[in-house]
């Protein structure tokens, strides 16, 4: 939509005479399929250390410092001018003596984990949960974790109004340069190479 908007922009300060108006049209045009463009409802960043959720006031974000530069990437995609530490007020209250921040969505009840602290302390899970973390977790029970080890080879991930899990690898495709586990070659030994050439 951006390109669309900048052309009409540009038609009706560069354009002269009457068709220099369209611009006009192609700026509505722009605003309205921005509008009506849906961001994805829950955000998940690559290393499990943000998550952003739609509520009826805007994102809110589990946290209200660290991944500075995730955060304002989703704000500004969502074209919201708050800061994080607003964003992250959104969020409903911690519940327990963990606190640890918990949403319902799409079927799911979210709960992120951040830090070690809460990570040793968070031992236990139901089938309904979707526990995402930025370190290691050691978990009983039967819920869906997304943690480090995993998110390594997903990248970050939304959840679809649907309860689906969509990451970044699955967006991306199955590319050779960015499988993770893919083979590397071993650059030749080119003085082996050499020495050998010389007997």
């Amino acid at each position: 939509m951006l390109p669309v908007l900048t052309l009409g922009g540009l038609t009706i300060v560069l354009w002269r005479g009457q068709l220099r108006w369209g611009g006009g049209v192609l700026i509505v045009l722009a605003l309205v399929g921005w509008s009506n463009t849906s961001r994805p409802g829950a955000l998940i960043a690559a290393d499990g250390g943000l998550v952003g959720v739609i509520t009826s006031e805007g994102r809110a974000l589990s946290r209200e410092t660290g991944r500075n530069y995730t955060a304002q990437a989703w704000l500004t995609g969502d074209g919201e001018r708050v800061s994080q530490v607003q964003a992250a007020q959104r969020w409903p209250d911690t519940t327990g003596s963990l606190k640890l921040r918990q949403m319902r969505i799409s079927g799911h009840n979210l709960v992120h984990v951040i830090g070690k602290r809460q990570a040793g302390l968070f031992t236990k899970c139901g089938a309904q949960d979707l526990v995402v973390s930025n370190v290691p977790l050691n978990l009983a029970g039967s819920c869906k974790v997304l943690q480090p080890s995993r998110l390594r080879h997903t990248g970050s991930i939304w959840i679809a109004p649907d309860g689906r899990l969509i990451s970044a690898a699955d967006l991306a495709g199955n590319r050779p340069w960015s499988r993770p586990n893919a083979p590397r070659s071993k650059p030749a030994n080119r003085t082996a190479e050499v020495k050998s050439g010389l007997n």
